[in-house]
């Protein structure tokens, strides 16, 4: 049985970096079981059609019913004559796994459908992960730990939330996220499409004093969206992070820098190799202070005026086979006739392969219109489509690569 939106059984789709994918998730006795029903409704916002397999013990935790609803088909808990312990998906998920279901399955033990679909698995060579749910004095057990290693060589191993002495279930968006990205990248080294991005986010802020600094505003929230989408297409993704209020939750490095001076440096560094992808949309500052005071001057004395310098365009250091810029404008300020010039010179002057412009005006937590721009052939440029929100943006980038 599956269920459109309007359906009680429906998810809203957040993203489509699993779209067309089958992912048999087995759940196994912990007390982690009862975040596996919020995990499977996750991995179907990417866009997954789930099927949920229980071991008995499962069952002390979270009930059959939670996770037929959560994935809108039945659940299996025992053998069949549909041979339901074998392989007919693309992929296996054992969240939480758990000390003796992982030892089971190293020993090769298939008494259960579960632990038996988890052999056919690796039987017929398809991709399988494991999900560590239990208390570290379980897992740091010289056995345990022991099947675990050898359980590496073999599946992938996801990252626990390390909390209370525990291996405990990770967030479940972040989860299915890490599992999009795990397998999708699997299949990019398959083909040879293995890529790295570079995103640079946030704004930077410059001293005038030791406490005092100016800066420029951004939330951080579109760079974090494009981000996170590329990292579940199976993107290698480094992120270098000005001032912001949103941070990407999930990537393969951040780098973590809001003074300009820092940043531009860091900057510098990322520049001096080629990139797959380069995604500039960080807010670095066009002005900043001719010299910072030392110490914190008084605010009993006079107004001091602030003497700017102008400081190099980094978006132009950027080497990239596709390189986004980003430009924010006001509607004020902007008139038809010279729009026009503003993208074709922007898109020259930083050899730029794409440009998303975006009005002020249109911008807000909740929306987020834009308008994409693309270099022809012959050097001219032209207007090839407009999004309405962030999503619409970071999928569009998602499926350059």
């Amino acid at each position: 049985m599956k269920a459109g939106l309007s359906s009680d059984l429906g998810v809203e789709l957040c993203s489509s970096s699993l779209e067309g994918k089958s992912i048999d998730v087995v759940v196994t006795g912990s007390i982690g079981a009862t975040e596996s029903v919020k995990f499977v409704r996750a991995l179907r916002r990417l866009g997954a059609d789930v099927y949920v397999y229980m071991t008995q013990s499962a069952g002390m935790f979270v009930t059959p019913i939670a996770l037929c609803w959560a994935s809108s088909h039945d659940v299996c808990s025992e053998f069949s004559g549909y041979s339901s312990h074998l392989v007919r998906h693309d992929l296996c998920v054992i969240a939480p796994a758990t000390a003796n279901f992982i030892s089971k399955v190293v020993s090769g033990i298939c008494d259960d459908v579960a632990s038996a679909l988890v052999q056919s698995y690796f039987g017929y060579q398809r991709p399988v992960m494991f999900l560590p749910a239990m208390h570290d004095s379980l897992y740091d057990s010289c056995f345990v730990n022991k099947n675990i290693e050898i359980l590496s060589s073999r599946a992938q191993i996801l990252s626990s939330r390390e909390s209370e002495g525990k291996k405990k279930f990770q967030d479940p968006s972040i989860l299915a996220s890490l599992v999009s990205y795990y397998y999708n990248k699997k299949l990019r080294q398959q083909n040879g499409s293995v890529a790295e991005s570079l995103i640079t986010m946030g704004s930077t802020k410059a001293y005038v004093d030791e406490v005092r600094y100016i800066s420029n505003y951004s939330s951080g929230a579109l760079g974090s969206c494009i981000s996170e989408e590329l990292f579940r297409y199976g993107v290698d993704t480094i992120v270098l992070c000005g001032n912001s209020v949103i941070k990407p939750r999930f990537y393969s490095k951040l780098i973590q820098e809001e003074e300009f001076e820092n940043f531009s440096l860091e900057f510098d560094s990322l520049s001096k190799k080629e990139w797959k992808l380069a995604v500039c949309l960080a807010s670095v500052l066009d002005f900043i202070p001719d010299h910072r005071v030392q110490g914190k001057i008084h605010s009993s004395e006079d107004f001091k005026s602030i003497s700017l310098v102008k400081t190099p365009k980094l978006i132009s250091k950027i080497k990239s086979r596709i390189k986004i810029g980003f430009k924010l404008e006001s509607l004020s300020d902007s008139k038809d006739e010279s729009r026009s010039s503003v993208v074709e010179d922007y898109i020259s002057k930083y050899n730029l392969d794409y440009l998303i412009l975006n009005y002020i005006e249109e911008v807000s937590s909740t929306s987020h219109k834009a308008y994409l721009y693309k270099k022809n052939d012959n050097e001219l440029t032209s207007k090839i489509d407009t999004f309405n929100s962030k999503q619409q943006i970071a999928s569009f980038i998602s499926r350059l690569i």
